[in-house]
């Protein structure tokens, strides 16, 4: 049925079409309640997905509709480009707040909440929170890491580390911690990881 409804429509119709039935369906939404939409990671978005948010922001000044774009700096054709337009089209209605990166008191405090293990070794962590320079996301996938290698394990509901963390090796860098977490799955997994990767 919904097939039959765009039969025959194609390129910039359909574009326009996707985007005026995406504006009814939030302006629908937010005459209900007020609406939210997160936008994670927009600065790995694809040049479509900017075009549709760039022309959505434009509800939030007559609706009850409130837009958060969460992105990391220095990404010119998307994150980037997000922000400018937000600053230049609509700048009585958006704020940006800028997260520093962690200091390393907080970094410290963040892979203790996530293992709640006082058993690491306290030069494991230094050398995590040097390696991380301050990003959660980092510090959280080596975390992971160490739990996936059996490094840190749960025992009767809390972690306790176990003797590999004496020849565990801290990544160096984000890509080498996904990457060795991908060696590890499953070979059918990683063979869809690869096809989704050259996908985009």
């Amino acid at each position: 049925k919904y097939a039959e409804r765009i039969e025959g429509i194609e390129g910039e119709a359909l574009e326009n079409l996707i985007l005026k039935n995406v504006r009814e369906l939030f302006i629908r939404a937010s005459e209900q309640s007020p609406l939210v939409i997160v936008t994670e990671d927009a600065h790995w978005a694809d040049a479509s997905s900017i075009e549709l948010l760039e022309s959505l922001f434009r509800l939030a000044e007559d609706h009850k509709i409130i837009f958060i774009n969460v992105l990391r700096p220095g990404y010119s054709r998307t994150g980037d480009r997000i922000v400018e337009a937000v600053k230049e089209r609509l700048p009585v209605y958006s704020v940006e707040i800028l997260l520093e990166p962690l200091t390393a008191e907080m970094s410290e405090a963040l892979i203790t909440n996530m293992l709640k293990s006082s058993g690491i070794q306290h030069a494991i962590i230094k050398k995590i929170i040097q390696r991380a320079g301050g990003n959660p996301f980092f510090i959280e996938e080596v975390v992971r890491s160490l739990i996936d290698e059996g490094v840190v394990v749960v025992k009767n509901g809390s972690f306790e580390v176990t003797e590999k963390i004496h020849h565990t090796t801290i990544p160096n860098t984000i890509s080498d911690v996904l990457m060795a977490r991908i060696d590890r799955l499953e070979e059918k997994t990683r063979v869809l990881v690869k096809v989704a990767a050259v996908i985009g």
